[in-house]
């Protein structure tokens, strides 16, 4: 694994965990957050595995998350520098990138 595909996986996983957690204490509620999604996929010339990954997958989203609040200005974004490397690179493709603040109200 290369040091960019280490760092770019620890940074997903971390902003991952940071989005995917349902715990929210009391102290908490109310509080806003910055909100940024970074998504790439790998393009490679020639495949290095012999997987086969499905193409008839459509995407869904429930009907009161297909918007997204206003996003943040580039400057300031967090994973800019990500998202610059990876567009640099011939491997990766930049599919989406956007960053927002929300507040966080209880559990659900």
């Amino acid at each position: 694994m290369t040091q960019l595909t280490r760092l770019l996986s620890i940074s997903l996983a971390f902003w991952t965990a940071a989005l995917l957690c349902n715990t929210a204490s009391a102290q908490n509620e109310g509080r806003w957050y910055q909100v940024e999604i970074l998504i790439f996929k790998r393009v490679l010339a020639a495949p290095i595995t012999n997987e086969i990954w499905r193409q008839d997958l459509d995407l869904f989203y429930p009907e009161n998350s297909q918007y997204l609040p206003s996003t943040l200005p580039k400057n300031t974004h967090q994973l800019g520098g990500h998202n610059y490397t990876l567009r640099r690179n011939e491997g990766f493709q930049v599919l989406f990138h956007k960053a927002w603040q929300q507040q966080m109200w209880g559990e659900q």
